[in-house]
């Protein structure tokens, strides 16, 4: 199989995997998971498949690299996964897929911050448009524990943050 077919394959797979966690961890909980234990339990996989194959490729990070992301991991994601999985136990997995699809707005807008450019008009109408159509669809759906979707809200933040650390960028 090529590297591109490969590639296509498991971007593919990390995109299905991406978009059924909050359905599979409504089931989680239905059969009486936590969100501590889906968490370990997730986390722990993901160190078992990844750490080896990392090892095997001579990936592994050391020293400050090692720490860095670390910290990234530890505060960040497990912030948003906290965030995000206890959303899914407070409220629909509609609701909360809806709230932190915003994490991509969120993301482009805090670029702009980082970056100290004033966000362009059509950053702007896309975060104006993706407010309001998340109000729009989310709104009917605003059921149950409030505090479910200040966490899916709190993960899309998060998240966005997480994926957003300041990189060198060419002159424009």
């Amino acid at each position: 199989m090529s590297p591109r077919t490969t590639g296509a394959l498991l971007a593919l797979a990390a995109a299905t995997g991406f978009g059924a966690m909050a359905v599979l961890a409504g089931v989680a909980y239905t059969a009486g998971a936590d969100v501590h234990g889906l968490l370990l339990t997730r986390f722990t996989l993901a160190a078992l498949l990844l750490l080896p194959l990392a090892a095997h490729q001579g990936l592994l990070p050391r020293g400050r690299d090692l720490w860095l992301l670390a910290a990234l991991g530890g505060i960040g994601y497990v912030t948003q996964s906290l965030s995000y999985f206890g959303a899914v136990a407070l409220a629909p997995a509609s609701l909360v897929g809806i709230l932190f699809g915003t994490y991509p707005i969120l993301v482009a807008l805090l670029d702009a911050a980082i970056h100290r450019r004033r966000p362009t008009p059509t950053l702007l109408l896309m975060a104006t448009l993706a407010a309001t159509g998340t109000a729009l669809v989310a709104g009917p759906i605003l059921t149950g524990n409030p505090l479910g979707a200040t966490l899916a809200l709190t993960a899309a933040v998060t998240y966005a943050i997480y994926i957003s650390p300041e990189q060198p960028r060419p002159p424009e």
